[in-house]
């Protein structure tokens, strides 16, 4: 794969102004423009995830947890949510746990119940 020096290299130019043209900087003169665009599509060149993230601070990543991932309502929020982040360029990871297990009582402590107010009970241990 590419990297900046190549393009660089194929253009005849330093990799600050394959910078500047990857960045849409407006000082940069139309036939150097052309010359880096052509190298580009030539060396088939992507600029790095990483290296980007690395100078801007930002990594445009984001993440979700889910613990409801066969219900309809929780997998219809992670598809909206995936969908509209990577309109706006961002990056989606996303993770779905097991859905929580009742918690178990030691050894001869009772378990909450509900009370005729509707209040839980709190267990004896």
């Amino acid at each position: 794969m590419a990297n900046i020096f190549d393009v660089a290299s194929e253009a005849g130019v330093s990799h600050q102004t394959v910078s500047r043209v990857v960045n849409g900087d407006p000082n940069v003169r139309p036939a150097t423009r052309a010359k880096v665009d052509e190298a580009i599509a030539k060396l088939n060149y992507r600029p790095s995830a990483a290296a980007r993230a690395l100078a801007s601070r930002k990594t445009r990543a984001l993440g979700l947890i889910s613990t409801g991932g066969p219900l309809f309502g929780p997998s219809s929020i992670m598809q909206g949510f995936d969908g509209a982040a990577r309109q706006a360029g961002y990056q989606v990871s996303i993770a779905t746990l097991p859905p929580p297990t009742p918690r178990r009582c030691a050894p001869g402590c009772a378990p909450p119940s509900t009370l005729s107010s509707g209040r839980t009970s709190r267990p004896s241990c």
